[in-house]
């Protein structure tokens, strides 16, 4: 065995494919910083600047008919994977796409009636920027099929590969579109990457989708399953898309023009927090979804998942707390948002808490266990109406009971580190939830007779 064969085999797989992964997606992080923290903000301007991610995010509600469609994917193809039965994970790949179309139809539905609604409220005038948001959604959906296709049939190596190619291509495209038309090119440029995952998956796939392995009808034995585990994550996917809507509508439409621009800029640096932990999420799903429920197996890889997440966050949240404003003041781009340098360090631990929750929720639904909607999806309905309650304070003061709109002035909840330092603490609530939830082994009554018996049984014959 080679040096690199025993070093795999001394982590394991969750840590080996981590940390390929991991080099890889920093190769292709290190490239998105340079887009993210230098060209936008150079040549956005600052009135549009802070439009930009609450736009992307309304590429998520436009391709949500999509998303229901990757989860279940991934966690049945890495079950018929491990089983053998590459013919029905040929047919649910097929079926896949075959869906998507379909569901096409309902996308264009959702895109006529909210991509208006939310140009109002982000101030910004339509253009040719629906076109392009339904475009990335549509391209975004085929390379997350793809994408999921790879993660569920464990070709991990591809998708090392493919996240390290990528990230060039994304970076010629901006470099050549931003100086013209700054808006529309930052969604043009955000198609390159799934291009070129789309392309390279289907090669990566090749072997599945070959004459030789022949298709296999799966939807008589399994479609009852497939069903009822795509339902709770039709809700979760709802829950999740509207949620995170909601906060950067609250960034953009709340705030003043500075501080969402403000946001843009320090939240670029402060996602590195989650970098470490995104890889852990990606490789966490399938291999749950072969492992028994709660076993040592499963249980020792959300430990190792979540214990990666948390401490490679605060780590980069400490260091961004330490050295800050020293950051920010490094180019005249960054400079004039110096004040912000505190949210910047909140927002990085409310990355690492939020990658922590992702791996939390991604480990249950591996494992088909969706107890965690019954108190994260209340927990996202009372921060999304309590935070546009509270901010909205001007346009609903007069329904509000006397004596709390003087309160809610004095709080002064239109600001930045108001919005950050609730994102955060909702995100800790959610994540203290779920970590009881996951980390608690729950006996039946007849497992514990049962054990009893047994050991009745053993002290009888001894």
């Amino acid at each position: 065995m080679t040096l690199l064969g025993r070093v795999h085999a001394k982590l394991g797989d969750l840590w080996w494919y981590t940390a390929l992964l991991f080099v890889a997606q920093r190769f292709g992080d290190a490239v998105n910083m340079v887009i993210g923290i230098w060209l936008v903000p150079k040549y956005v301007p600052m009135r549009e600047l802070g439009a930009v991610l609450p736009l992307l995010s309304i590429v998520g509600i436009v391709g949500l008919p999509f998303a229901v469609v990757t989860t279940p994917l991934t966690r049945f193809l890495a079950i018929y994977s491990k089983s053998g039965e590459l013919g029905k994970a040929k047919a649910m790949f097929r079926d896949a796409f075959v869906a998507s179309a379909a569901l096409l139809f309902v996308s264009f539905l959702i895109a006529a009636f909210a991509l208006p609604f939310f140009f109002e409220r982000l101030w910004i005038g339509k253009g040719s920027l629906g076109v392009l948001v339904i475009a990335v959604a549509l391209i975004g959906t085929l390379s997350s099929i793809v994408g999921s296709a790879m993660q569920g049939l464990g070709k991990f190596d591809a998708v090392v590969a493919i996240n390290a190619i990528s990230a060039p291509f994304r970076l010629v495209t901006f470099i050549v579109l931003l100086p013209f038309r700054p808006l529309s090119a930052y969604f043009v440029g955000q198609a390159a990457q799934p291009g070129v995952t789309i392309v390279g998956g289907l090669w990566a796939c090749r072997s599945l989708l070959s004459r030789t392995v022949r298709a296999m009808p799966y939807l008589r034995e399994d479609g009852r399953k497939i069903l009822c585990y795509t339902l709770p994550v039709l809700l979760w996917t709802i829950a999740t898309t509207v949620a995170g809507n909601v906060d950067m509508m609250l960034i953009r439409h709340r705030l003043p023009e500075f501080e969402s621009a403000g946001f843009y800029v320090v939240s670029r640096f402060s996602e590195v927090a989650a970098y470490f932990g995104s890889a852990f999420a990606f490789l966490l799903f399938p291999m749950a979804s072969v492992c028994g429920s709660k076993d040592a197996k499963s249980l020792r890889l959300i430990r190792h998942a979540v214990l990666g997440c948390i401490v490679s966050g605060a780590l980069v949240a400490g260091l961004l707390a330490l050295g800050g404003e020293r950051l920010l003041s490094l180019t005249s781009v960054w400079r004039p948002y110096i004040g912000f340098s505190d949210e910047m360090a909140l927002l990085a631990l409310n990355s690492t808490v939020g990658i922590a929750v992702t791996c939390l929720v991604s480990f249950e639904m591996a494992q088909d266990r969706f107890g965690f909607l019954w108190y994260l999806v209340p927990l996202f309905a009372v921060k999304a109406l309590l935070l546009l309650s509270v901010s909205g304070c001007a346009f609903f003061g007069n329904l509000m009971p006397v004596g709390i709109r003087p309160v809610i002035d004095a709080v002064n909840p239109n600001r930045l580190s108001f919005l950050v330092t609730a994102f955060l603490a909702f995100n800790v609530i959610g994540a203290v939830l779920l970590a009881i939830d996951v980390f608690t082994i729950r006996r039946s009554k007849s497992s514990i007779r049962l054990a009893h018996r047994a050991d009745s049984a053993k002290v009888a014959i001894l």
